[in-house]
């Protein structure tokens, strides 16, 4: 299992121009498929970091506004930063009518701002498409004196027990190597990783970590969607997934009257600037 550094490092020694591109052809597929962040977590980060109307948010890869949309209702600011054409379409659309919430088309390391104003830094499954040495201190460069680091992470939904095996026999035949087998422990201890990569950088005190797992019912189609917005779903070969997706859609609507459960856990980091 690589570690968040490794993981990091190899997201965010990519061009501008790879990272911007990188999910404009599954955009779409993202937006529609990727799970929301449950609201007992976020109420969990707004507890802790006292975010209200008059509190100022900076979102490091904003994406199609998954996370944002939890935030918006709270009145408070919320300056999005985002690369990719797609995703920054999709959310300007999205809160049109939302004038707290303004959209950057620019990358977190290109990003301009008055240092010291922002109250929580939030980054929601992103912080890892930005380099190491330019996340932890300008986030910190931009944050005021009692101001937080947030990070939240949705891990890749999985199929529940009663599936997992069929599943898997699915992805032995077009994709070894690529079912998602990690334990809750596993997923648990790479979270704890990221507390110490945080505490590291020494712009930041050892967070305060938070993990809830979630179950939701989907509909082949939105499962196949979630599927296509993977980052390793990109990476393989276009006939493989093709006869992949088509199976476990298949399997879906023969097996499973064309809905399934999935599992996924989420994490909370919450760590003060130092």
């Amino acid at each position: 299992m690589k570690t968040v550094d490794e993981i990091a490092s190899e997201y965010a020694a990519r061009s501008p121009a790879a990272k911007a591109d990188w999910y404009s052809a599954a955009a779409a597929n993202y937006d529609r498929g990727r799970p929301p962040y449950p609201q007992a977590v976020v109420d969990d980060l707004v507890s802790r970091t006292a975010i209200g109307p008059a509190s100022r948010i900076l979102e490091i890869g904003s994406g199609p506004g998954t996370a944002t949309q939890r935030l918006a209702p709270l009145g408070c600011t919320i300056d999005c930063v985002e690369p990719n054409p797609r995703f920054v379409e999709i959310a300007r659309r999205r809160f049109r009518d939302h004038p707290n919430i303004r959209i950057h088309h620019c990358t977190f390391e290109a990003y301009e701002h008055r240092s010291g104003d922002v109250h929580v830094v939030l980054a929601a499954t992103s912080m890892h498409w930005v380099s190491r040495d330019i996340a932890f201190a300008k986030s910190a460069q931009l944050l005021r004196s009692s101001g937080y680091l947030a990070l939240l992470w949705n891990h890749e939904l999985q199929p529940t027990e009663t599936d997992a095996a069929a599943i898997a026999a699915i992805y032995a035949r077009h994709a070894p190597g690529l079912f998602p087998t990690e334990s809750d422990a596993q997923i648990e201890a790479k979270l704890e990783s990221i507390g110490t990569w945080i505490s590291g950088s020494g712009y930041f005190a050892e967070p305060r970590l938070g993990c809830i797992a979630s179950t939701v019912c989907y509909s082949a189609q939105r499962y196949l969607d979630a599927l296509q917005s993977y980052s390793p779903y990109l990476q393989l070969d276009a006939l493989a997934r093709e006869n992949l997706l088509r199976s476990i859609g298949d399997y879906v609507a023969a097996q499973k009257a064309g809905a399934i459960d999935l599992r996924y856990l989420t994490g909370l980091h919450v760590a003060r600037k130092v």
